[in-house]
C-alpha cells in the first residue's frame, strides 16, 4: 500500500491544500480486506474513488474522531484536500453538516469532476485534474476568511489557543462562533487534530526519539500518550504504529 501527498500549481494554491493518492495493491503478504483507519482531520477532501466493486466522487467531511473503511487490493483513491478556511457559494460541501460523514458528491461537481476517468490516470495528469478544478471553481463563489487563515495556520505552528485570542480584537465567544462556521469544528477540535497528524509524522521519522517526540507535544510522559491516543482512536498507538509501517508514506 502506498499513500502519497503533493501540492497544487501555483494558480490554485489558494484553494487547494495538496493532493492525496492512496494506492492499495496486490501484495501477498497483506490479508484483505484491511480494515484501514485514519486519524481525524480538518479539512474537507474531494475523492475519487476506484474499487473493484465501486467507483465514483464522494466528499470526506472533517473528522473529530477516526475515519475507517475496509478496503481492498487493487483500489486507489485520489484526494483533492481543500483550504479550511475558504467560505464556498453555493455551499456544495456543506462542512457543519458531515462532520465525521461521507457523502456522494453533488451533481455540480460532478458535471466537472468525470466520474469515469481511470483514477490512477487521472491523478498522475496534474494539467487535466487542474484543468477541470479551474472550470469547476470558476462556477462558484469562493472566499477567503483571513481571521479563520490566521487562526488555522497559528494552530498548526502549535500556538496554543488561548495565546490566539489574546491577539485578536474580538469576543472569545465571536471568534470561536466565525472558525466554526467557516471551517466546521471548532478550534480546540482543529489543534487536536494538528497535533496527532504532526505528532506521528515525528514519530514515524524518529522512531529513536519517541520520548523526546511525545514530550515535544506536551505530553506528561509515554502512558499519557497511551491512554489519550487509545481514547481517540479505541486502538492502541502500537499497534496502530504497526499498521502505518505497512504503508509507504511520502508527504509534503
Amino acid at each position: 500500500m502506498e499513500y502519497k501527498e503533493f501540492l497544487p500549481s501555483t494558480y490554485l494554491e489558494e484553494i487547494i491544500q495538496n493532493y492525496w493518492v492512496f494506492n492499495v495493491l496486490v501484495n501477498e503478504n497483506v490479508s484483505f480486506p484491511v480494515a484501514h483507519e485514519t486519524l481525524p482531520e480538518s479539512t474537507v477532501s474531494i475523492v475519487f474513488i476506484q474499487q473493484p466493486y465501486y467507483k465514483g466522487i464522494r466528499i470526506l467531511g472533517p473528522r473529530t474522531k477516526k475515519f475507517n473503511q475496509s478496503i481492498f487490493p487493487n483500489s486507489i483513491y485520489f484526494g483533492i484536500r481543500l483550504h479550511p478556511w475558504l467560505a464556498i457559494t453555493p455551499d456544495i460541501f456543506h462542512k457543519n453538516e458531515i462532520i465525521n460523514e461521507t457523502i456522494d458528491a453533488s451533481s455540480l461537481i460532478t458535471n466537472y469532476l468525470d466520474i469515469d476517468k481511470d483514477v490512477a490516470e487521472y491523478s498522475s495528469s496534474l494539467n487535466l485534474v487542474e484543468k477541470d478544478l479551474s472550470l469547476l471553481f470558476d462556477t462558484l463563489v469562493i472566499q477567503k476568511d483571513d481571521l479563520v487563515k490566521f487562526i488555522c495556520l497559528e494552530l498548526t505552528q502549535g500556538i496554543p489557543i488561548r495565546v490566539i485570542i489574546e491577539k485578536l480584537p474580538f469576543s472569545v465567544r465571536v471568534i470561536q462562533k466565525r472558525f466554526k462556521a467557516v471551517v466546521g469544528i471548532s478550534m480546540r477540535q482543529f489543534a487536536s487534530n494538528i497535533k496527532q497528524r504532526n505528532l506521528w509524522i515525528d514519530l514515524l521519522e524518529n522512531q529513536n526519539k519517541k520520548t523526546d517526540v511525545i514530550y515535544k507535544y506536551n505530553y506528561f510522559d509515554q502512558s499519557h500518550f497511551i491512554n489519550e491516543f487509545k481514547r481517540k482512536m479505541k486502538r492502541s498507538a502500537s499497534d496502530y504504529e504497526a499498521y502505518l509501517k505497512t504503508i509507504t508514506i511520502s508527504l509534503v
